[in-house]
Formats: C-alpha cells, sequence, structure tokens
C-alpha cells in the first residue's frame, strides 16, 4: 500500500534516472553537469511525445457517400464517431429496407 507514502510514479521515476546517472558520491560540479543533463532529456521526451500527439490525425477515406461521416469524424471522438457510423447505417439499412425515402 502506499500508507503515509506521498511520492507519486513519476516523481519515482525521475529519482530513479537521477539514480541511474549521477554517483552517489559525485562532486557538486559532477552532479550539476548530469542534474541538468537529465532535465534536458526527460524535456525532449516530453517533447517528443507533445509531437506524436499532435501528429497523430485519424485517416479516411473519401467518397461522395461518405461526405456526412467525415464531418462527424472531424468534430467527435473516435469511440463516438464509431457510434454515430454506427446509428446511421442502422438508419439508412432500416430506410433502405422499409421504402422510406
Amino acid at each position: 500500500g502506499i500508507f503515509l507514502n506521498t511520492t507519486n510514479n513519476r516523481l519515482e521515476s525521475i529519482n530513479a534516472k537521477l539514480k541511474s546517472v549521477i554517483s552517489r558520491y559525485s562532486s557538486l560540479e559532477e552532479f550539476v553537469d548530469k542534474f541538468f543533463l537529465i532535465l534536458r532529456v526527460l524535456r525532449c521526451e516530453r517533447d517528443h511525445k507533445a509531437a506524436l500527439c499532435s501528429q497523430k490525425v485519424p485517416t479516411t477515406f473519401h467518397s461522395a457517400a461518405d461526405a456526412y461521416s467525415t464531418n462527424y469524424m472531424r468534430y467527435l471522438t473516435p469511440y463516438a464517431y464509431k457510434f454515430v457510423t454506427d446509428c446511421m447505417v442502422r438508419w439508412f439499412m432500416a430506410s433502405n429496407c422499409s421504402g422510406i425515402k
């Protein structure tokens, strides 16, 4: 358990990275150099993850029949988009089977 433990996994991860790079009995100068090196690496990792998130764009197949669903995809989350398209397919199938125009 975490009884009386106020740390979290992120903090423990940073601590482990510090311990893996900085030796226990290093000089102050060596500590500062390696500390700023670790900070630079952590910031690069953070920026890399942010860039990957902003570059991820869902792909679509463009056709005249899919014009409505493509517009929905722009504004909905993937989960909501799947739900809406499933409903649209059912509605189109029901309207085609019953002769509703």
